[in-house]
C-alpha cells in the first residue's frame, strides 16, 4: 500500500513540474513578445535592402503577435490539458514520456548543429557575391559587406547607388543624430 501512495505522490510532483514548465515557458514567450518592441528589433536585425520598411514592420508585428498568442495558450490551456492526458498514467510512465521528448529535442538540436556547421553555397542573407551590396566571405561571421564600395543597380527603371554607412553613422541615423561629416546615402535604410 505504501508504494501506491508513493507512486501517486511522484505522479503529482511530476505533473506539477510539467505544469510549471508549461506555464513558465508560455509566460516567457509572451513577455518576450511584449519586450521585443520596434527599437529592439531595429537594433538586433539588419534590414534587407530595397525591402519596404512597412512590410518589414508588419511582418515583425505579426511574428510578435503569434508568439504572444502561443505563449498565452501555453500558460492558460496546456496545464489543464496535461492534467487530463496524464490522469491514467503512473509516475514512471510520465517520466518515461518526458525523457523520450527530451531525447527527441536533444537529437533535433544535434542534427541542426551538424547541418548548419556545413558550408552551403550561400548563407540565407548572403546571396551571390556579385549582387549588391557586395559581400565577402568572413571566417567568423560567414560574410561581411565590402567596405568603401558604392555599387549601382537598376530598380524600377532608375539607377540607384546605395552606399553602406559606417557603423557609427548607421547607429546615429537610427536614433536621428547625424553629423555633417558622417556618410549617409540612401535614407531608405532606416526611414522613420
Amino acid at each position: 500500500m505504501q508504494d501506491r501512495g508513493r507512486s501517486r505522490l511522484s505522479r503529482q510532483v511530476l505533473l506539477r513540474a510539467l505544469q510549471v514548465l508549461a506555464v513558465g515557458s508560455g509566460l516567457l514567450l509572451a513577455i518576450s513578445a511584449l519586450a521585443a518592441n520596434q527599437d529592439w528589433l531595429d537594433r538586433h536585425f539588419l534590414p534587407l535592402f530595397f525591402f519596404p520598411r512597412e512590410k518589414a514592420v508588419f511582418q515583425e508585428s505579426l511574428i510578435r503577435s503569434v508568439c504572444g498568442v502561443i505563449g498565452l495558450t501555453l500558460a492558460l490551456f496546456v496545464p489543464p490539458l496535461l492534467e487530463r492526458l496524464t490522469r491514467r498514467m503512473t509516475g514512471d510512465e510520465i517520466l518515461a514520456s518526458c525523457l523520450r521528448i527530451t531525447l527527441a529535442v536533444a537529437l533535433a538540436f544535434a542534427a541542426s548543429e551538424f547541418l548548419l556547421a556545413r558550408k552551403f553555397t550561400h548563407a540565407a542573407a548572403e546571396g551571390p557575391l556579385k549582387e549588391e551590396p557586395i559581400r565577402r566571405p568572413d571566417p567568423l561571421l560567414g560574410w561581411s559587406f565590402v567596405p568603401n564600395h558604392q555599387g549601382r543597380m537598376t530598380a524600377g527603371g532608375r539607377v540607384v547607388a546605395p552606399a553602406l554607412l559606417r557603423l557609427a553613422a548607421a547607429d546615429k541615423l537610427r536614433v536621428g543624430r547625424l553629423a555633417k561629416d558622417d556618410l549617409c546615402f540612401g535614407p531608405f535604410l532606416f526611414p522613420r
